[in-house]
Formats: structure tokens, sequence, C-alpha cells
């Protein structure tokens, strides 16, 4: 059975993810939301424009207290330039923080010089 958002919409926790635990489907959407919002260097502000929802819809979805419908995530893939698997079954979440593989600045010149 799929759980419902304080809207009584679906939030399609079982589509894909059989045999997760509610606390792993959430972990893996709020990593994959998390991740590709700073790759593509938005803000929960710049993503409830673009999508037309409250920025408060926008931070409920990344703590994970809620999860976005289908009609949501249909408008999260085309705003973001992903795919609906990403949200609707994502990758598990990597054991390390995602931090220690950021670039910090790009080098002046070639390594091994």
């Amino acid at each position: 059975m799929s759980e419902t958002d304080s809207t009584g919409r679906n939030d399609g926790s079982q589509t894909g993810q059989a045999g997760l635990s509610q606390e792993e489907r959430r972990k893996r959407f709020t990593y994959a939301l998390d991740v590709i919002m700073d790759f593509r260097r938005m803000n929960g502000a710049d993503l409830a424009r673009a999508l037309h929802r409250s920025p408060n819809t926008i931070a409920r979805w990344k703590k994970g207290l809620t999860r976005p419908n289908v009609d949501d995530i249909s408008s999260l893939c085309e705003v973001l330039g992903v795919i609906p698997e990403l949200f609707v079954s994502p990758p598990s979440v990597p054991s390390y923080p995602i931090e220690e593989y950021r670039r910090r600045r790009v080098p002046s010149e070639p390594i091994g010089k």
C-alpha cells in the first residue's frame, strides 16, 4: 500500500521499490533530490518557482516528510533534466559523504608539472 501526503496524494512509495523499508525509500529519494538539485545549482526556492509549488512543499520533500505525486515527479524530471526512475526507484545512498568527492577548485596547472 502506498502512502499519502497531507493532501491525500499518493507518494508512489511502493512503485519499483518492493522489499525496501519506508525509511530506506525516504533516504534514497531525499538523497537523489539533494544531489540533483546541487548538481543543477538549484535551491528550494528556485525549484518551487519552477514547479509552481510552495517552498514549504519542496522543504517537506527534501526532509522526507512527504513525497511528490506522479504529476510532481513528471514536472521534477522536466525541470531537473532527469529520467523518472531517479525519483521512482532511486539508487542506494552511498556510505560515504558526496562532499568528499566534490572538486574544491580547478587547478591552474596540469597535475605532474
